[in-house]
């Protein structure tokens, strides 16, 4: 009897656990999703076709290259960051961070030395954020790739396509 219970007390954990929703754990991680800025130049920051989102390139606040001024982790923390913009157009988007059925692409473009190779572990930053937040849902494709500029001397750019709840 006592085996059955403990049986029933973990299985109701799992169930809590899993419950939590997308901007709980937002809060729970001490997170603030920054206000979002109108787009400075002729283009739409989303575009929603159908279940679909396309989000253009959230470039990070943050300046510099990656493998003179900046680091890999502190490239990292740069794209967990960006994510939080990234978290916030969604937001705007669709309401309710909820509505997200799943990532699926993720492209980061890292500005980079030509002697820079760690633009996928870069990218991560982004990628463990958003499966942190979002669990399964947030498994995605994506492409890393290096760049010897970004617009703004950014330091990255991260574009993705989630799809929503019709």
């Amino acid at each position: 009897m006592k085996y059955f219970i403990s049986i029933t007390c973990s299985l109701l954990f799992l169930v809590t656990v899993q419950a939590q929703t997308p901007e709980e754990k937002i809060k729970e991680l001490g997170i603030t999703l920054p206000t979002v800025s109108k787009p400075i130049s002729n283009y739409l920051s989303y575009k929603k076709i159908g279940d679909l989102i396309y989000l253009s390139g959230v470039t990070s606040q943050k300046k510099g290259k990656l493998g003179d001024d900046l680091n890999t982790e502190q490239g990292y923390q740069i794209a967990k960051t960006t994510g939080f913009q990234i978290l916030a157009i969604l937001k705007q988007c669709i309401g309710d961070l909820q509505n997200i059925e799943e990532f699926i692409r993720v492209q980061g473009m890292i500005s980079s030395t030509s002697e820079f190779y760690n633009q996928s572990q870069v990218l991560n930053g982004f990628s463990d954020l958003i499966i942190e937040i979002f669990g399964e849902k947030g498994k995605h494709t994506r492409i890393a790739s290096g760049q010897i500029s970004l617009s703004n001397n950014s330091a990255l750019e991260i574009c993705v396509i989630v799809k929503v709840k019709s």
